[in-house]
């Protein structure tokens, strides 16, 4: 990440967080029997891309795949796409980019977790 205040102790913590929150959910992927609607959701290649472990996923790929409500293994697409999703927030942008599409109940999810997993990183 690449922020001027990245020294700052809140910053580190922060950056510990994500970096154990990447680490925990490496390797995930999508059901490889996943399926989705190309026309209301995507192309085959983006199916594959969340398919595939450890593969960037771009900010569109992200977004629509957080909005989209009709996946038979939601938890397995949530975890594949959770480290990239929480940077995103963590940087201050939704999945476009745009402050605007980030909802204000993940807001409150990333606080409690972030507080949660600081809490832990203190203990250790």
């Amino acid at each position: 990440m690449t922020n001027p205040d990245a020294t700052t102790p809140v910053r580190l913590r922060l950056n510990a967080a994500l970096d154990g929150l990447a680490t925990t959910f490496r390797g995930m992927t999508a059901d490889p029997d996943e399926i989705n609607c190309t026309c209301h959701w995507g192309s085959a290649q983006d199916l594959a891309r969340l398919k595939t472990p450890d593969v960037a996923l771009d900010p569109d790929l992200l977004r629509r795949s957080y909005e989209a409500t009709d996946w038979d293994d939601h938890a397995a697409v949530l975890r594949r796409i959770l480290p990239s999703l929480a940077s995103a927030l963590v940087d201050g942008h939704g999945p476009l980019g745009r402050p605007t599409l980030v909802r204000p109940h993940l807001l409150s999810l990333r606080a409690a977790a972030t507080t949660r997993l600081g809490r832990d990183l203190e203990r250790a």
